[in-house]
């Protein structure tokens, strides 16, 4: 074929931020499956890369969220950690080690970034901690909690009084399904997050 001689201008721009990188940055992913890191792939991926943008070498710290039972297992886990990850994830198992290292983030101002599941695992921990609903859950975990944050309706539409969180319901059409804010009468400023019922 005839073809011009390749561009590779931005390609090597990147290999060279890659190799000169000047800093490292040590990130704490907490989940149930860490011991297939496969599992995270795109995580990792994404943290890599974010850090080829940032000079910075990205290092993973894996963290089982079952092995997390108490503050003083996260002190020793996330020990010198720049900041926390939790992603996503399906089931109760290790829900509570997360909620603790949510707490721990907080608590000692480390920066947390929860997705999908661990955006939710952060609401609860709020919830639980600081605006003193101790029984504070998800549906999906608990069914029979005095304080759900969110839930799913049986015909596939997800309810959430507060957390913006993706019930797994077959097909995983997440960015297809219609999302109801809306609240119950209630005397708990739960209400007060979302004044009317409405479509996200």
């Amino acid at each position: 074929l005839d073809v011009p001689p390749a561009d590779l201008t931005e390609w090597k721009n990147v290999v060279s931020r890659i190799a000169t990188r000047s800093k490292t940055c040590t990130i704490a992913l907490v989940g149930k499956y860490v011991k297939l890191h496969d599992a995270y792939l795109s995580v990792m991926e994404s943290l890599y890369h974010a850090g080829f943008e940032n000079d910075s070498q990205v290092e993973i710290r894996w963290v089982e969220s079952e092995d997390l039972t108490d503050q003083a297992a996260c002190k020793e886990a996330f020990a010198d950690v720049d900041g926390i990850i939790v992603p996503g994830g399906f089931g109760d198992r290790g829900i509570e080690g997360m909620i603790l290292a949510a707490q721990f983030a907080r608590e000692k101002n480390i920066p947390y970034l929860g997705i999908c599941l661990g955006m939710q695992i952060a609401v609860i921990e709020f919830a639980r901690h600081a605006a003193g609903w101790a029984d504070a859950d998800s549906a999906e975990f608990s069914s029979t909690t005095a304080a759900p944050l969110s839930g799913a309706r049986s015909s596939g539409v997800s309810v959430l009084p507060i957390a913006y969180h993706f019930i797994p319901v077959p097909p995983m059409r997440f960015f297809l399904s219609p999302i109801v804010a809306e609240y119950e009468k209630s005397t708990t400023p739960r209400q007060n997050f979302f004044p009317q019922r409405g479509i996200l």
